[in-house]
């Protein structure tokens, strides 16, 4: 069975006092509801920034000099800054493909304006 107090000993270490980080991490939380951009984010932006509130929260409570609170940070940002990269890349193909259709449609337009009835 896993010693719960000493599990939360450690993690005082790293992370600081619970309540003082809880306080931290919702005192960044709450400044970024308050911006006009919060309500216009997708759930996976949302969380991500949620999550680097806690980090943020830990890191200006306990360890500054723990990397996992860093690496995580950068983590989360990672996979935003991926999945908007696949969309761009995505938009990029469509814009493409529409391009090709369109140039399709000219040169068929062409054709049949040249062809016979």
């Amino acid at each position: 069975m896993v010693d719960i107090a000493g599990v939360l000993q450690e993690r005082a270490k790293t992370h600081g006092n619970f309540y003082n980080q809880a306080c931290a991490s919702m005192d960044v939380l709450n400044a970024m509801e308050r911006s006009s951009n919060w309500k216009h984010l997708d759930p996976d932006k949302r969380e991500a920034l949620i999550l680097i509130a806690v980090k943020i929260g830990r890191i200006l409570t306990g360890n500054i000099y723990e990397p996992d609170h860093w690496a995580d940070i950068a983590g989360y940002a990672k996979l935003v800054a991926d999945r908007l990269e696949q969309r761009r890349a995505g938009q990029a193909k469509a814009s493409q493909d529409a391009g090709t259709y369109l140039k399709m449609a000219a040169i068929g337009g062409e054709y049949n304006q040249r062809s016979p009835r």
